[in-house]
Formats: structure tokens, sequence, C-alpha cells
């Protein structure tokens, strides 16, 4: 009998552990749908890369700007999504 009382009491505390963790990480996974990231590099048609070049993203909540690095990569992070 014992025995059962003390698994009652693991399979209890398994269940507030998987809760806790899953409130813990809620939020985490939230800020992922907010925001995004898009990578990417600028070539010639035979592609090679274009250092220098200036790259615009535009959308509803506005514009951003950048420029291309050495190996024509550019990068525009934590992006908001949109309506």
């Amino acid at each position: 009998m014992a025995g059962s009382v003390l698994g009652a009491g693991t399979d209890e505390v398994r269940r507030i552990l998987l809760a806790l963790t899953l409130l813990a990480t809620a939020p985490a996974v939230s800020a992922q749908i907010h925001a995004g990231n898009v990578y990417g590099a600028v070539t010639d048609p035979s592609g090679a890369a274009l250092p220098g070049v200036a790259v615009t993203i535009s959308g509803e909540l506005g514009t951003r700007s950048t420029t291309s690095g050495s190996g024509g990569e550019f990068r525009f992070l934590g992006l908001d999504r949109g309506r």
C-alpha cells in the first residue's frame, strides 16, 4: 500500500514539473511567433558576390535598409510579423 501512495505522489510531482516546464517555455515560444529574420546574399548573374550593395526591405510596419557585406551577405533581424 505504501508503494501505491509513493507512486501517486511521484506521478503528481511529474505532472507539476511538466506543467511548470510548459509554463516556463510558453513565453519563449510566443516570442518566436512575433518576429522573424531574413538572410540573403547579393550576387551577379554569374553567382559572384556583390559587396557594398544597398538592400532594403519594406512592409506594412515600415522600411529597413542595410548594406551587403564583403561576401555579398545581408541580414535583417527581429522583423515584426506585420498585420
